[in-house]
């Protein structure tokens, strides 16, 4: 698991470089097919998937940080600022002067996008600790898209190394352990699953 996560952590320094596949597996010693297997363990897409979203978010951030799209097509594309709207129109159909990411009360797509990179990178990048809602920064909510997108993100219980981890811990024995409180403490039923 140790290995995994480190391989995790170098896929993440990769993609955000924007280093093709073929480039990061013979860099790993990995084949191409073997980059995508061990992508769709950790991060359940493949990595050119994995690559668009964690790009996509980076370049939100920048937006909402007030960059200028000359600025941010600087870093991303050679300074090109009409691949920086197009890679941006894939995703969200509009410019990145358009985009909001002040949500108020109501968080936007775009700001929602980059609490969940955020959180992916974070989880990917600790890979042993167990990081709480408070270390990550972001609502609950985040967490509970995420696993619907299909990250395997595991709740770990407990007062003092509780927290969240991207699929190091074994989920059988993290939700038998919360059924357990659920029954005994607060008499819930036992059939809660994440």
């Amino acid at each position: 698991m140790q290995m995994e996560n480190t391989i995790a952590k170098n896929i993440i320094y990769y993609a955000y470089n924007r280093t093709k596949q073929h480039e990061v597996a013979k860099a790993l010693g990995y084949s191409t097919k073997q980059l995508t297997r061990i992508c769709k363990v950790v991060f359940n897409r493949t990595y050119k998937q994995f690559q668009r979203e964690l790009i996509f978010s980076t370049i939100l951030e920048r937006i909402r940080d007030c960059n200028t799209p000359q600025s941010i097509a600087e870093e991303f594309f050679n300074g090109n600022v009409h691949q920086l709207y197009a890679y941006v129109k894939s995703f969200l159909n509009v410019p990145p002067k358009q985009i909001s990411t002040k949500g108020g009360h109501y968080m936007t797509a775009a700001e929602i996008q980059i609490l969940e990179t955020k959180v992916i990178t974070m989880l990917a990048t600790n890979p042993i600790k167990n990081l709480t809602l408070k270390q990550l920064g972001v609502p609950r909510f985040i967490i509970t898209n995420l696993r619907q997108k299909g990250y395997n993100i595991i709740s770990v219980p407990g007062r003092y190394n509780g927290g969240y981890n991207l699929n190091y811990t074994s989920k059988s024995n993290c939700l038998s352990w919360i059924n357990n409180i659920r029954i005994y403490r607060y008499g819930l039923p036992g059939n809660y699953s994440f």
